[in-house]
């Protein structure tokens, strides 16, 4: 079913969003790391192309497209915590707890002497409004799931 997977991608992405800064970083680095030369200048000093440059254009072209779409979602995901809060800040602080800083439900809950349901309706909400937002933005396309 389409909504079940367009929820997993959601909640993959929001899983993983206090995340995003290391994961962009370590991108970065990889893309460096692999580049022992300027692959432009080597393509036009030799006039040619090897495969060993070939790989590398292509990975850092990869690499540079992942990057792209991890910083798009950090977008989305601030903008929906940024509403939230403008709408209610105990909420908004409720979510960035259980998002950003990956603290548990349980001791969220705890934390701040919140219904578990109310946490998990207010989560799920978050997820809900990602997901349009992303399917609107078309980071999400519908067609090929």
């Amino acid at each position: 079913m389409k909504i079940n997977k367009v929820k997993s991608i959601v909640r993959r992405m929001t899983r993983s969003y206090g995340n995003y800064e290391e994961i962009i970083d370590g991108l970065k680095t990889k893309k460096e790391s692999g580049t022992k030369r300027d692959v432009n200048s080597f393509i036009k000093s030799k006039n040619s192309i090897s495969c060993g440059t070939e790989i590398q254009a292509i990975k850092n072209l990869t690499i540079d497209k992942k990057i792209e779409e991890l910083q798009e979602w950090k977008k989305l995901i601030d903008y929906v915590f940024e509403e939230s809060e403008s709408e209610n800040t105990f909420k908004g602080q409720a979510l960035r707890y259980k998002f950003k800083d990956n603290i548990s439900g349980d001791v969220i809950a705890e934390i701040l002497s919140l219904p578990p349901n109310t946490l998990k309706n207010w989560s799920n909400e978050f997820i809900l409004e990602v997901a349009i937002l992303a399917i609107d933005r078309k980071m999400i396309k519908i067609d090929k799931l």
